[in-house]
């Protein structure tokens, strides 16, 4: 074995270490965020189940709510995956493309229910103030 494959053999070696002393370090975030993870995901199916197949009377008002509901379960998905590998794989994280797709993906789900809401909004307020 040469010297330069062991040396990085013993560099990933130390990263392992040091990514599984970082996420001792931050266990009650992991925690907290796995329990956002499954609130997050009972409440959102739940609401699309709820609207879409037990709401018999279809109104003109309801149909933003199952895909606000449906952007807000890949918001919380892609968020909560990318801070447990953040806290699990802080120093060995699998890929820069990976980190960066991740990143993407929570901002564009996370501003497209954002925008949502506010089209809810401004629905609701049409329907109220100027019907």
């Amino acid at each position: 074995m040469d010297n330069s494959s062991s040396s990085r053999w013993n560099a990933s070696l130390h990263l392992s270490e040091w990514s599984a002393e970082y996420s001792k370090k931050v266990l009650i975030n992991s925690v907290i965020t796995v329990l956002f993870l499954l609130i997050g995901i009972i409440g959102n199916v739940l609401v699309i189940i709820v609207y879409s197949f037990r709401m018999k009377k279809i109104m003109a008002d309801r149909y933003f709510i199952p895909i606000l509901a449906g952007l807000d379960l890949l918001s919380v998905c892609f968020a909560a995956s990318l801070n447990l590998s953040r806290n699990m794989l802080q120093y060995t994280f699998p890929g820069n493309a990976t980190c960066k797709v991740l990143i993407y993906m929570v901002y564009v789900f996370s501003y497209s229910s954002l925008n949502m809401l506010l089209i809810i909004a401004v629905h609701r307020f049409q329907k109220v103030c100027r019907p």
